[in-house]
Protein backbone atom coordinates (compact mmCIF):
# COMPACT_ATOMS: atom_id res chain seq x y z
CA UNK A 1 0.00 0.00 0.00
CA UNK A 2 1.40 3.38 -0.91
CA UNK A 3 1.56 6.20 1.62
CA UNK A 4 -0.97 8.38 -0.20
CA UNK A 5 -3.42 5.51 -0.60
CA UNK A 6 -3.10 4.71 3.12
CA UNK A 7 -3.78 8.32 4.05
CA UNK A 8 -6.87 8.37 1.82
CA UNK A 9 -8.11 5.20 3.51
CA UNK A 10 -7.38 6.65 6.95
CA UNK A 11 -9.40 9.82 6.32
CA UNK A 12 -12.10 7.89 4.43
CA UNK A 13 -11.90 9.96 1.25
CA UNK A 14 -15.25 8.76 -0.20
CA UNK A 15 -17.02 9.93 2.97
CA UNK A 16 -15.31 13.32 2.75
CA UNK A 17 -16.46 13.68 -0.85
CA UNK A 18 -20.01 12.95 0.31
CA UNK A 19 -19.67 15.68 2.96
CA UNK A 20 -18.52 18.19 0.31
CA UNK A 21 -21.31 17.26 -2.12
CA UNK A 22 -23.97 17.37 0.61
CA UNK A 23 -22.94 20.85 1.71
CA UNK A 24 -22.78 22.07 -1.87
CA UNK A 25 -26.21 20.69 -2.80
CA UNK A 26 -27.82 22.07 0.35
CA UNK A 27 -26.26 25.46 -0.24
CA UNK A 28 -27.14 25.77 -3.91
CA UNK A 29 -30.46 23.95 -4.09
CA UNK A 30 -32.07 24.65 -0.71
CA UNK A 31 -30.55 27.69 0.99
CA UNK A 32 -29.99 30.04 -1.95
CA UNK A 33 -33.40 29.46 -3.62
CA UNK A 34 -35.24 29.87 -0.32
CA UNK A 35 -33.42 33.08 0.51
CA UNK A 36 -34.30 34.43 -2.93
CA UNK A 37 -37.90 33.27 -2.58
CA UNK A 38 -38.21 35.02 0.79
CA UNK A 39 -36.58 38.15 -0.63
CA UNK A 40 -33.85 38.02 2.01
CA UNK A 41 -30.28 38.96 1.18
CA UNK A 42 -27.94 36.00 1.61
CA UNK A 43 -24.94 37.11 3.67
CA UNK A 44 -22.43 34.32 3.10
CA UNK A 45 -20.01 34.94 0.25
CA UNK A 46 -18.81 32.14 -2.01
CA UNK A 47 -15.36 32.29 -0.39
CA UNK A 48 -16.87 31.95 3.09
CA UNK A 49 -18.98 29.03 1.96
CA UNK A 50 -15.94 27.15 0.63
CA UNK A 51 -14.01 28.01 3.79
CA UNK A 52 -16.85 26.43 5.80
CA UNK A 53 -16.69 23.34 3.58
CA UNK A 54 -12.90 23.04 4.02
CA UNK A 55 -13.17 23.42 7.79
CA UNK A 56 -15.93 20.80 7.94
CA UNK A 57 -13.88 18.36 5.86
CA UNK A 58 -10.76 18.87 8.01
CA UNK A 59 -12.66 18.37 11.27
CA UNK A 60 -14.37 15.26 9.86
CA UNK A 61 -11.05 13.84 8.64
CA UNK A 62 -9.52 14.54 12.06
CA UNK A 63 -12.36 12.63 13.70
CA UNK A 64 -11.80 9.64 11.44
CA UNK A 65 -8.07 9.66 12.18
CA UNK A 66 -8.58 9.88 15.96
CA UNK A 67 -11.18 7.11 15.79
CA UNK A 68 -8.68 4.80 14.06
CA UNK A 69 -5.95 5.69 16.56
CA UNK A 70 -8.10 5.14 19.66
CA UNK A 71 -9.88 2.02 18.37
CA UNK A 72 -6.69 0.31 17.21
CA UNK A 73 -6.91 -2.64 19.63
CA UNK A 74 -10.60 -3.24 18.97
CA UNK A 75 -10.06 -3.01 15.22
CA UNK A 76 -7.32 -5.66 15.44
CA UNK A 77 -9.92 -8.05 16.85
CA UNK A 78 -13.01 -7.04 14.85
CA UNK A 79 -11.58 -6.14 11.44
CA UNK A 80 -7.85 -6.91 11.30
CA UNK A 81 -7.68 -6.66 7.49
CA UNK A 82 -8.82 -3.01 7.59
CA UNK A 83 -6.38 -1.72 10.24
CA UNK A 84 -4.28 1.16 8.93
CA UNK A 85 -2.70 2.66 12.06
CA UNK A 86 0.48 0.81 13.11
CA UNK A 87 0.41 -1.22 9.89
CA UNK A 88 0.34 0.96 6.77
CA UNK A 89 0.92 4.18 8.74
CA UNK A 90 2.79 4.59 12.00
CA UNK A 91 0.93 5.84 15.03
CA UNK A 92 3.13 8.93 15.22
CA UNK A 93 2.40 9.82 11.57
CA UNK A 94 -1.30 9.31 12.27
CA UNK A 95 -1.08 11.75 15.18
CA UNK A 96 0.75 14.24 12.94
CA UNK A 97 -1.99 13.95 10.35
CA UNK A 98 -4.60 14.45 13.06
CA UNK A 99 -2.98 17.56 14.47
CA UNK A 100 -2.46 18.89 10.94
CA UNK A 101 -6.16 18.54 10.20
CA UNK A 102 -7.58 20.24 13.29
Amino acid sequence: MTLLYSIFKLVRLPNLIIVILTQWFLHHYILLPNFEKANVEYQMSEQHFWLLVIITVLVTAGGYIMNDILDYRLDLINKPQKVIVNKALSQSLSYWLYFGSV
